[in-house]
């Protein structure tokens, strides 16, 4: 199969080849929205653009209450409201890292 392609481009009579692009998924946007951490570097806040960072994939295969606060960016505004709720989950669970020594 063959990867190139002619491509004409304005008032050109020549053609150019050019090689197809190669498409990579993309991971989505990630928001942690737990308390600031005391043995990882991982702040309130921060954000990723492609995924949870390797350094903190451990954490999060470990800590099911860090990965329920890591969460997508379509989520985030959802999250926020929940945490102003001290009797909500997202809030129960913030308040436990909070007092733990993760």
């Amino acid at each position: 199969m063959n990867d190139e392609k002619p491509v004409v481009t304005g008032q050109e009579s020549k053609s150019k080849t050019v090689k197809k692009a190669t498409y990579v998924e993309q991971q989505s946007t990630h928001v942690y929205l737990g308390p600031t951490l005391k043995t990882y570097p991982l702040r309130q806040n921060a954000t990723y653009s492609n995924g949870i960072p390797f350094q903190f994939q451990q954490l999060v295969a470990t800590n099911a209450d860090v990965a329920f606060l890591f969460v997508t960016l379509d989520k985030t505004v959802e999250y926020r409201r929940e945490l102003k709720d001290p009797t909500s989950e997202q809030s129960v669970i913030f308040k436990l890292i909070q007092q733990s020594e993760v």
